[in-house]
């Protein structure tokens, strides 16, 4: 395989945090020269995509080293999983040690770090086109401008971070596709200060489960959307997995102007009926106090639940990478999708500074989104049975942990970072 040469021009595809912290890790790389991050969204449709985040011990490290900030800075602590029983009581409390945030916390950490250097350029509302290997050591990548024109750039490594969709996988591999699974996931956030004094104590740095048949809600308190995560002032992420036929997600995935969206419709996007028939059915199936969780959310958005796994994510001799969900797009049960992003970065710079070669990096990376690809699908299947409450919470966690450490064995392997799996 060919080496790369002295001096590196990085052009990364995707610019959400998969494709930001690659660029703020690969910016500490002797060789490179240059990093421009391509992103087809604005800002504010960027910030439409995502809610709450568990950041992971990884994730938390590799964002200290390479950004110099720690979680108190982006996320909030969580020291319990609180389970919740059909009529509301909490039926066991787990001590835990672990960090959630948002993707706008995420994206504000790193999207200062990376934009601090020269070197580094951010530009939205570029649209990636087609993608040439050059006989040379570089690949011209052809995209629209931020001005709708067409534009190229020549670079000697491209990196595809961008998502599930990937249109950098579209284009190496037309036929690995993004594959729904059945169900979707309901989402919101509240702020802490607008739910009644009991409830707001439930969540005192605390996440909580409930279980239903054949679904599964999931909610945490998270920092809100300042400048600086404010640890006094929080909001609760929920997240409620229903099962959904495909015209049934067609629907919902159809916005109140009628636009078709292809997995998620964003926060505003949702029908006023469908938000209604929501809350109608958070009110006769789940505890009352996720009742008025979901009740006080103005504008709850939907994702559907997808698999994805590319075939291969080297291309171009080593001039073409693939990380993050365009390699492995996992479902959210795992809670590691951040830890994904923090190892794919630390192990290319590892590639580029030639610590590892092609073969090993495409092995490492592709091996974490399998597992995870794999994880996923174990754990979604225990989440959205009809077995009984007293079966799936063992069984739910049993996974969940074993999955925690296989990672973080996979880190300390690959990245050669110490971490420590956070006790359960």
């Amino acid at each position: 395989m060919a080496s790369y040469p002295d001096s590196l021009d990085v052009v990364i595809v995707g610019g959400s945090l998969a494709g930001l912290f690659a660029g703020v890790v690969l910016k500490t790389v002797p060789s490179v020269a240059s990093i421009t991050i391509l992103e087809r969204y604005e800002i504010d449709q960027l910030q439409d995509l995502g809610a709450g985040i568990r950041t992971g011990s990884e994730a938390n490290d590799a964002i200290l080293k390479f950004t110099g900030q720690p979680p108190e800075k982006y996320a909030a602590f969580v020291d319990a999983y609180r389970f919740i029983s059909t009529n509301g009581g909490v039926s066991a409390d787990q001590p835990t040690i672990s960090w959630t945030s948002t993707w706008g916390q995420l994206y504000r950490v790193l999207r200062q770090s990376f934009d601090a250097d020269s070197r580094c350029k951010y530009r939205h509302g570029c649209t990636l086109s087609g993608l040439t290997e050059q006989v040379s050591s570089s690949t011209v990548v052809e995209f629209q401008n931020e001005q709708g024109k067409p534009e190229i750039l020549n670079a000697n490594v491209v990196i595809g971070a961008d998502g599930a969709s990937s249109k950098v996988r579209s284009l190496m591999l037309p036929e690995s596709k993004r594959s729904s699974v059945g169900y979707v996931v309901y989402r919101g956030l509240v702020p802490m200060e607008e739910l009644s004094e009991n409830l707001a104590k439930t969540y005192e740095k605390a996440g909580t489960f409930h279980w239903s048949p054949k679904s599964q809600l999931v909610s945490y308190v998270v920092p809100s959307n300042e400048t600086e995560a404010d640890q006094a002032k929080r909001m609760v992420n929920w997240v409620w997995y229903q099962h959904r036929t495909d015209e049934a997600i067609e629907r919902l995935l159809t916005d109140k102007s009628g636009k078709r969206h292809r997995f998620s419709l964003p926060a505003g996007g949702m029908d006023p009926n469908e938000i209604a028939s929501i809350k109608e059915k958070a009110t006769k199936e789940l505890p009352a106090m996720h009742t008025e969780l979901i009740g006080r959310t103005e504008e709850p958005f939907v994702q559907v639940v997808t698999d994805s796994l590319a075939g291969s994510n080297l291309f171009f001799d080593g001039k073409l990478l693939l990380v993050g969900d365009a390699v492995g797009g996992q479902r959210p049960h795992t809670a590691s999708a951040l830890t994904q992003c923090a190892f794919h970065a630390v192990v290319t710079k590892n590639l580029l500074e030639g610590r590892i070669d092609q073969d090993q990096w495409a092995q490492e990376t592709r091996g974490l989104s399998s597992l995870l690809v794999d994880n996923g699908k174990e754990l979604g299947e225990v989440c959205m049975n009809d077995e009984p409450e007293s079966i799936k919470t063992p069984e739910y966690f049993q996974m969940f942990l074993k999955n925690l450490k296989q990672v973080n064995t996979m880190w300390r392997s690959g990245a050669g970072m110490e971490t420590e799996v956070p006790p359960m």
